[in-house]
C-alpha cells in the first residue's frame, strides 16, 4: 500500500427478507445464479460502491 492505491476488493453480501430475517450468502447467491440474476446483482453492487467512492471523494 505504499502508493496508497486500492488494487482489489471483495464484498460479502447478506440479504434481508421483508420479514426482517437474514438469508445467508450461500443461499441467495446460489438462487441468483440459478435465476441468471448474479450479473445484475454484481452491477448493482459495483454502482453502489462507485457512488460511495464519488460521495467521499467530493467531501460529503
Amino acid at each position: 500500500m505504499a502508493a496508497q492505491r486500492c488494487t482489489g476488493a471483495e464484498a460479502l453480501l447478506h440479504w434481508r427478507r421483508a420479514d426482517g430475517q437474514w438469508i445467508r450468502p450461500d443461499v441467495f447467491i446460489a438462487a441468483a445464479e440459478a435465476d441468471n440474476m448474479i450479473i445484475p446483482l454484481t452491477r448493482h453492487l459495483l454502482k453502489l460502491v462507485y457512488d460511495k467512492i464519488l460521495y467521499k471523494k467530493n467531501g460529503r
